[in-house]
């Protein structure tokens, strides 16, 4: 009895942390990839109004909440959910504003991390917390992987934010609760309240935009084909960081699962038909499915949409991406590695190679993100002395204004030295003046085409 008290003491105990070097590809991924997404959120702090939330703003001051719903839909848009949401940060002030994209990137972080969490939960995953974190920071970083103006009027851009990126966030959400309701992951049986929550969020989310609006469409129907088959029966430039979109999932599904769950997640791989079928289909759905947000601009201005617009489709797209490139790494492991005895050094050194390479993408997005900090924050202050300036000129009585431009690098609308310029009235509107004349602004101006002082 006392030798085996012995023995079990000599005997090493097992870490209690179980440390591989996997862990420490999650780790450092989630922090390179938190690093880019905090450098969107740095410069949004220096965001202010632009274009149309000045007239926004200016109707809400004038008309109140109710008048703005009626002017908005009435003589511009029947986006519904934005009217409402517009006028109630108009509401709160420009005082918001700087907040805005680090509370939407926030926000798309935390439910993206939990939908993605509910379908971990099928494969047994190490760190499945880190493993959704880092997903999910992986989809949010390589869909603002193009940092020109359509990110800029996408995210940063009050009206755009609400516009675009909003009805992700409710879309994200959905498919997560939708999951979440699903007996594999709980224990809930879906009622009649869990229906009329998913009714609200499909309704809230088709208000915001035609584009959006259109991809739900056809996005639940493929939903339901998909259901039946199974069940029942670009912007330029970004090639690179889609490829992370491609690697890095299939990576994490050969090294993600532990050796003690292989047995348990060999289980959930379907028949062999079933995987062609959908390593086969789920390309094509994507296409379908992301060359319907192109359907309202083709449509109505016979152009592609603005860049604003494509981060519908390119969100679309890396999750498709992503959803895939995992799906194929699972298979060929368990349908492949797994079951040869062999042991494949060079897929290993690969490996290492790969996630070396695509450690740069991350690096390089941060660091020419905060390269624009010097500049967007110079603006800002050019913003803040315009707008003390113009509430000091009407306090004095004056009502017909001269002011110099608003310059910013995201290529909205600016005012112009016309006073009847939608831009120039919704400005002179929102401070209670008679008009606005814009003159060029030679600092802005160096500014914004990165010129030095000389």
């Amino acid at each position: 009895m006392l030798k085996s008290k012995a023995v079990d003491i000599l005997k090493p105990k097992a870490p209690k942390w179980d440390w591989r070097l996997i862990d420490l590809f999650l780790v450092v991924f989630t922090i390179l990839f938190a690093v880019a997404l905090l450098a969107h959120a740095y410069i949004g702090v220096s965001t202010r109004y632009m274009a149309d939330d000045y007239c926004t703003a200016a109707v809400v001051h004038t008309d109140g909440l109710l008048g703005l719903q009626k002017t908005l839909y009435l003589g511009w848009s029947g986006r519904f959910s934005f009217n409402i949401a517009i006028g109630v940060l108009a509401l709160l002030g420009h005082q918001i504003v700087p907040f805005l994209p680090a509370v939407a990137l926030g926000l798309m972080l935390v439910v993206l991390t939990w939908t993605i969490s509910r379908f971990g939960s099928d494969f047994n995953w190490r760190r499945s917390l880190f493993t959704s974190v880092l997903l999910a920071e992986l989809i949010i970083f390589v869909t603002l992987s193009d940092n020109r103006g359509g990110v800029y009027e996408a995210l940063y851009w009050q009206t755009g934010m609400l516009t675009y990126w909003m009805p992700l966030i409710l879309m994200v959400a959905y498919v997560g609760f939708v999951k979440h309701m699903d007996g594999s992951t709980s224990r809930v049986r879906p009622g009649a309240l869990h229906l009329l929550l998913c009714a609200a969020l499909t309704f809230i989310a088709g208000g915001l935009n035609e584009t959006y609006a259109v991809f739900q469409v056809c996005g639940l129907l493929v939903a339901i084909g998909w259901n039946f088959m199974f069940s029942e029966q670009n912007y330029p430039g970004t090639y690179f960081y889609r490829s992370l979109g491609l690697l890095i999932p299939a990576l994490m599904a050969k090294y993600m699962i532990p050796r003690a769950g292989v047995t348990a997640a060999r289980d959930l791989v379907p028949g062999r038909k079933t995987q062609w079928l959908t390593i086969l289909i789920l390309p094509l759905v994507c296409f379908a499915v992301v060359m319907s947000c192109f359907v309202p601009a083709m449509y109505v201005m016979s152009k592609q949409p603005p860049p604003r617009t494509l981060v519908i489709p390119q969100f679309i797209l890396i999750s498709l991406l992503v959803a895939w490139s995992y799906y194929t790494g699972h298979l060929l492991r368990y349908r492949y590695f797994e079951r040869s005895r062999r042991r494949f050094p060079l897929i290993a050194a690969v490996s290492v190679v790969l996630v070396s390479a695509l450690a740069l993408a991350p690096i390089q997005a941060a660091r020419r993100t905060f390269s624009k900090a010097a500049r967007v924050r110079a603006l800002a202050l050019i913003w803040d002395k315009q707008d003390r300036e113009i509430r000091n000129a009407k306090d004095r009585g004056e009502k017909d204004l001269t002011v110099p431009v608003a310059y910013n690098i995201g290529g909205t609308d600016l005012m112009t030295a016309d006073p009847q310029w939608y831009v120039n009235q919704c400005v002179a509107r929102y401070y209670g003046v008679n008009t606005v004349t814009a003159t060029p602004s030679l600092e802005g101006l160096r500014i914004i085409s990165n010129v030095p002082e000389e």
